[in-house]
Order: C-alpha cells, then structure tokens, then sequence
C-alpha cells in the first residue's frame, strides 16, 4: 500500500460527522452499522445518525413466510423467533440511548413482519420516544398493531402534545379510524404527507 492510499484512508476516517451522516443513508441499515469500527469519528456519527431504519427483515435475513404458507407461525422457528429477538432488543437500547441522551432523531421508519402480543409495549415505548424526540418523518408498518390505544393515539388523538415537526406520517397495515386520522392531523400543524397503506379501522 502506497503513501498516497494510506493519506486517502486516514483523511476518510476523520471526516467531520455531518459529512458522514450525508454518507450513511447510502448504506444499508447493517452496513452503516459496520462503518462505527473505522475510527472514533465515524462511532460519533453512527451514534448520532438522525435517520433510523429499524426494517425486521434487514436485520434477520428471514424471508416472510406468512406469505408462503398462512398456517405458518414464526413463533414455531427458534431460529426466526431468536433473531427476532436480538433485533427487539437491538431497537429498545437504540431508543432508550437516543431518548436519554437527547439525540434528535429526523427520520424513523419501524417495519416488522408481525406484532406478537408481547411487543405491544415495546412498539407503544419507542413511539413514545420519538413522539417526544420531535421526530420529523415517521413511517410505522406493523402487522397487526392497533393505533387504538396506542402511544401515538395518546399523544396525538388527545391533544396532550402537539407534534409541531412532524411533516411526513406513514402508516402501515396498521388499525386506525378516519376520527383518529383527524385527530393526527389536526395535532400535526405542519405536516405535508399521510400515507395509509393496507390500514383498517
């Protein structure tokens, strides 16, 4: 390896961390993840990154197999079952950080294949948490979750907070009513786009 390739690495590594973050949505959730190990500089910036993607089947490499066979239920797979839940587990401490230490968080998306009735607390929590780390942009695609009740409907369908960043909300498969629907809107004074895909109420 020659000088000037040995420079191009060490000037890579000490990228400021805004200059990073214009650099990670590039990559994949996991991959992002990996660049964290190149120095101290580019750990801040993963730690820091505004825009979390928290998609199941990017991190357990499973494919759906309710789409393969209906009678099929994950929970019967210890292997699907375990790595579902290392991600659970991944998320809450990724949530539970930002939420302590004040980070702010621009973007959010939360996909998961299903809901497992032991997830509804957790899902309730990080909606919580970014409710109240103003998010930005927030894209829920939960089978099975059901708005009513939810953190969200507390917080927005209640009038105890008025989610005045929030801009963009997409919501799917995902039970909610057309009177939460303007609940949301009417607590969202900026927001420009709600898409409902699959949702039922």
């Amino acid at each position: 390896m020659d000088d000037t390739t040995i420079q191009g690495i060490d000037r890579t590594l000490q990228l400021p961390k805004e200059l990073i973050h214009h650099m990670l949505p590039c990559l994949m959730t996991m991959e992002a993840a990996r660049t964290s190990v190149l120095s101290k500089t580019w750990l801040r910036a993963w730690s820091t990154y505004p825009n979390l993607d928290f998609t199941e089947r990017n991190f357990t490499k499973e494919p759906s197999f309710k789409s393969l066979d209906p009678g099929f239920k994950e929970k019967d797979d210890p292997q699907i079952e375990e790595a579902r839940e290392r991600f659970l587990k991944y998320v809450d401490k990724t949530m539970i950080r930002y939420h302590n230490e004040g980070i702010p968080i621009d973007k959010c998306r939360l996909d998961l294949s299903s809901i497992d009735p032991r997830w509804a607390y957790f899902v309730d929590n990080w909606i919580g948490i970014l409710v109240q780390n103003h998010v930005k942009e927030l894209e829920v695609s939960v089978s099975d979750y059901s708005f009513l009740g939810s953190t969200l409907k507390r917080h927005l369908c209640h009038g105890t907070i008025k989610l005045y960043p929030l801009k963009m909300l997409s919501l799917r498969r995902v039970c909610i009513t057309e009177e939460e629907i303007q609940n949301v809107i009417s607590s969202c004074p900026l927001i420009k786009e709600l898409r409902l895909h699959s949702c039922r109420g």
